[in-house]
């Protein structure tokens, strides 16, 4: 990966590691949840889920974020 100072935008390191969601489009519906594309770097990304995981199993901080958004998950 190129050094972060190389992007001078948030949006251009997403569009890097292609880390924008792919929305199921049919016509104009949109249907389901939108997903990750698989179509970028993908030890980038199996860094940045690997980092993810450790930080919910290790990080109160994070752990609590993670409570929070399930509540709100089984509200929907």
């Amino acid at each position: 990966m190129p050094n972060l100072e190389f992007f001078e935008a948030a949006k251009q390191l997403v569009a890097y590691a292609r880390l924008e969601p792919r929305e199921s489009r049919s016509g104009t519906s949109v249907r389901g949840r939108s997903s990750l594309s698989n179509t970028g770097n993908a030890r980038l990304r199996q860094g940045l889920y690997m980092t993810a995981l450790v930080a919910m199993n290790w990080s109160p901080i994070v752990a609590a974020f993670m409570i929070v958004c399930s509540r709100k998950e089984s509200r929907r």
